[in-house]
């Protein structure tokens, strides 16, 4: 049901963090937009951890995610059938 975990991080600068994890860690980077100019969210990968970086202004103002200006990251985990898992987790009947 659920799969592809990942942590998503709010951050001031997107392209300064993709390139530390990069050159620091050796992630590949996997996702970037836009693809040209300044990013506003990107995805590096390794092995079987997939880390992203949202850019704070672009999540307050588009997805209205009141981040902080301290630590701030949310755990993303994928569903191909979001309308059935939330209802199961509403119910309580949600299972692996």
């Amino acid at each position: 049901m659920f799969g592809d975990p990942q942590i998503n991080f709010y951050v001031q600068d997107v392209e300064a963090s993709t390139r530390f994890y990069r050159d620091a860690f050796g992630f590949t980077e996997m996702f970037r937009t836009p693809k040209q100019c300044r990013p506003i969210h990107a995805e590096v990968r390794l092995d079987q951890l997939t880390l992203g970086f949202a850019a704070l202004d672009v999540a307050r103002e588009m997805h209205r995610i009141t981040a902080g200006t301290g630590p701030s990251a949310e755990l993303v985990v994928w569903t191909d059938d979001v309308d059935r898992v939330y209802a199961d987790l509403v119910a309580g009947t949600c299972a692996r």
